[in-house]
């Protein structure tokens, strides 16, 4: 997509780059030449062949580490020398919500292969389904990064303060909509101050028609009154949003919930037992934490065990297992949180 293009949709949009993640030389570049075609890494650039090098030796070495069987840190390493922009907005000063000049009206989201076991190019393909994915592209190692429009008002300045609380719900109700196509999203993406390290892609995903991102995953408060009394408890949905809040406890800090596959199958059978079909998204997420905290694919798409799970024929296990495990790792959901 040409620069131009991008400025008459509306996406030259300043963001702040930085030469190296721990500089402090904050500058100010728009959006449209960061990703432009013939922008930042086009061939008019004498420094974008530099980078497109860069780029791609990380890639090959990330290849050499998952044929080899070796830790990532060597890969890491390489990244940390890139460029990093922040698709969030512009920054004035520390990167932190307080410092944020100006909101981009963006946020940004990662998927990696391993999490989901999917090629980076079958993700760019499943993302086009979603009808609010403004751009997917590659990361510089492994996996995609999509840019999602929200609206302008998710960051609000209330009593000369920054209010960054509709963004992180923006978030939340984003990895739903991405769980519902069976896509695990990175849980680390929830922050403004998000930084991405330059990558290149030569065919990315651009709908300038996206929409705008809504949703922020609010429930209808229920009124009680003599014509609508209050209903009676619902412990499958009590148990419910304990799950969720143990597990995003668990992506917070990458503790893995399964580190044996016997856990994983048990959690499966669990899910499907006490939450049917609506399971799923808790064993795709648990999946996508053992893949990342132990930097390994599974052997078996977690999608086809779950649907395994749901016809095991006489599971007994319930989600009393999955409680049993967490309180022994210490992972338990605090009462207001369920």
């Amino acid at each position: 997509m040409k620069t131009e293009d991008l400025r008459k949709a509306g996406l030259d949009v300043k963001v702040t780059y930085r030469k190296r993640k721990y500089l402090k030389d904050n500058l100010s570049m728009s959006l449209s030449f960061i990703l432009g075609e013939d922008g930042l890494l086009s061939e008019s650039n004498p420094y974008a062949l530099g980078f497109i090098s860069q780029i791609q030796a990380i890639r090959d070495m990330v290849a050499r580490e998952i044929r080899e069987h070796t830790d990532d840190s060597r890969s890491k390493e390489m990244k940390s020398k890139l460029p990093v922009w922040f698709p969030s907005g512009l920054f004035d000063g520390p990167l932190c919500l307080s410092y944020l000049k100006s909101f981009s009206g963006l946020i940004c989201i990662d998927i990696d292969e391993q999490d989901n076991n999917l090629t980076a190019e079958a993700l760019k393909q499943k993302v086009s389904q979603l009808p609010f994915v403004l751009y997917a592209g590659l990361s510089c190692r492994r996996g995609i990064f999509c840019l999602i429009k929200l609206p302008m008002d998710s960051i609000k300045m209330e009593k000369g303060r920054v209010n960054g609380s509709d963004f992180f719900a923006h978030f939340k109700a984003i990895s739903k909509a991405f769980l519902a196509i069976g896509i695990v999203i990175d849980p680390h993406c929830s922050n403004v101050n998000r930084g991405r390290f330059l990558s290149y892609d030569p065919s990315p995903y651009w709908n300038l028609d996206a929409e705008v991102f809504t949703d922020k995953g609010e429930e209808p408060r229920l009124v009680i009154s003599p014509d609508n009394p209050l209903p009676p408890y619902d412990y499958r949905e009590r148990n419910f949003r304990r799950v969720d809040s143990i597990i995003t406890r668990a992506e917070k800090y990458d503790i893995d919930l399964a580190p044996t596959l016997r856990d994983w199958w048990s959690f499966g059978r669990a899910f499907a037992n006490d939450f049917g079909e609506e399971g799923r998204g808790f064993f795709l997420r648990i999946s996508a934490l053992w893949s990342r905290v132990n930097n390994k694919r599974h052997k078996t798409d977690p999608n086809k065990e779950y649907d395994a799970c749901l016809t095991y024929p006489g599971n007994v296990v319930n989600i009393g297992k999955f409680f049993k495990v967490t309180r022994e790792m210490n992972l338990t959901a605090k009462r207001g949180e369920y």
